[in-house]
């Protein structure tokens, strides 16, 4: 009887794991994903003021959601360092600053990805994506601008780049305010994670069936035992 318990139990278990619905890999909840040609924001047609230079891209979320990571891409013929961080206000400062990453650009003409680990819940706000670096790095690399075709499942992106270049103390400046023009932000993904209900397989629905036909043979047998044993009586 405690072997025809177990067996029960973990047919239901086995069941009840292949109607779950399972985690998947991440889904872009909002971002600007396609790069248009080799354009790129970087410090050759705006001179810096300073030794340092930014550019930042805006987007919105529009209900609370967990964001994973954020993925941006950039190009460049030189080593470089820069650092990548996630803030709601420009200019920022560190209580502004959700999280951030000193990352290094591999120094390759290509849109090569470069990821912010984020893990953090979010809520409907607006949000800024900052690209930190020196002047000297900036000139040879470039945050590759996107051609305007933005995923918006759940925010928006502005059609617009802000760029910082008197210091880490100086003021932002909008570029559709400077520019007339094509000024798109920098390609970028913000991620999260997608939760979804598979499609089971022929095994996993045999599996099921079995499980479900033995609990109700399992049943069935201790009906007719308590039969037996009350006829009995």
């Amino acid at each position: 009887m405690k072997r025809a318990v177990c067996m029960f139990a973990v047919m239901c278990l086995l069941a009840i794991s292949i109607a779950a619905p399972n985690l998947r890999a991440d889904t872009v909840l909002v971002g600007a994903p396609s790069a248009s040609g080799f354009a790129a924001w970087d410090s050759q047609g705006i001179p810096p003021t300073s030794d340092n230079f930014s550019y930042a891209a805006e987007f919105t979320l529009s209900s609370t959601q967990l964001v994973t990571n954020i993925v941006v891409g950039l190009f460049g013929d030189n080593t470089a360092d820069f650092t990548l961080s996630l803030v709601d206000n420009l200019p920022f400062g560190p209580a502004d600053v959700y999280t951030s990453a000193n990352l290094t650009i591999a120094g390759q003409n290509v849109n090569a990805l470069y990821v912010l680990p984020v893990n953090l819940t979010l809520g409907p706000a607006t949000y800024f994506l900052a690209v930190t670096t020196f002047k000297g790095d900036m000139a040879n690399i470039g945050w590759s601008q996107s051609d305007g075709n933005f995923v918006t499942t759940d925010g928006t992106v502005a059609h617009d780049t802000f760029e910082q270049n008197t210091g880490l103390d100086g003021p932002w400046r909008s570029l559709n305010s400077v520019f007339s023009g094509d000024n798109d932000p920098g390609v970028f993904t913000v991620n999260g994670p997608d939760i979804v209900s598979p499609t089971p397989e022929p095994s996993s629905l045999f599996l099921l069936g079995t499980g479900l036909m033995a609990g109700w043979r399992f049943r069935r047998r201790l009906k007719v035992a308590s039969q037996i044993q009350a006829a009995g009586k």
